[in-house]
């Protein structure tokens, strides 16, 4: 995706191994406007908001296990920034889902997110981008 100055790439993998799901996802992100939506306040009030970075990796680790109608997920999100400032960010994430028929289930998942150096990322989800460090999601899906 490109968005003025912006560079992405992603590259990204799953291996099945039968129950289990290995997921690998790896970012590069270069430019004004390229790192992920954050929230645009200043949600861990430090003394002055936090601004994107400029220069960043990003690497998921991920793995889900099924059994029945239950999936259990976990992933890990390195967040590498490669300015000078180097504001990384680590997050953490344990989910379940529920199936309820074959196009409709439910979940639950919980996730926290670690700063350094100044960082201000936010746990969040794919609908909202979250106001601080932990965060829980939970709801139905129907996929038509």
């Amino acid at each position: 995706m490109r968005r003025g100055g912006a560079r992405n790439a992603l590259l990204a993998a799953t291996y099945s191994f039968g129950a289990v799901k290995a997921h690998l996802g790896y970012g590069v992100d270069k430019g004004a406007g390229s790192d992920a939506p954050r929230n645009p306040g200043n949600p861990y009030a430090l003394a002055s908001p936090p601004a994107g970075s400029l220069d960043s990796t990003d690497l998921l680790l991920g793995v889900t296990a099924s059994s029945g109608p239950h999936t259990l997920m976990a992933s890990w999100i390195r967040k590498d920034d490669r300015t000078a400032l180097d504001r990384d960010a680590r997050q953490f994430a344990l989910g379940h889902r529920y199936a309820l028929s074959r196009r409709t289930d439910t979940y639950v998942a919980l996730s926290r997110i670690t700063n350094r150096n100044g960082a201000g990322y936010t746990a969040g989800n794919a609908s909202e981008a979250g106001t601080g460090s932990r965060a829980v999601s939970a709801g139905i899906r129907h996929q038509f």
